[in-house]
């Protein structure tokens, strides 16, 4: 059985719109939606500034020259 190029074509858009569809049925409530990542982005954001933080503040009293240490606490966090 052969088919034209036309035939292939449909055929071959059909198959991918039938994989579409059953990939959306299938796995769509298995993903996480942005909205739902919006306010987990937002608390790791906090809590790395938190860290950062901390860090700086301990900075100060470790063992190490005082131009290392200038630069350690001149170095902005990640905005």
């Amino acid at each position: 059985m052969t088919f034209s190029p036309l035939e292939m074509l449909l055929l071959t858009a059909l198959v991918s719109l039938v994989t579409a569809v059953a990939v959306r049925l299938l796995f769509s409530g298995k993903y996480v939606r942005r909205i739902e990542c919006e306010g987990s982005i937002a608390d790791i954001k906090r809590r790395l500034d938190i860290q950062f933080r901390m860090l700086r503040a301990i900075v100060p009293y470790l063992p190490i020259e005082k131009d290392t240490m200038r630069e350690i606490l001149n170095e902005r966090g990640t905005d």
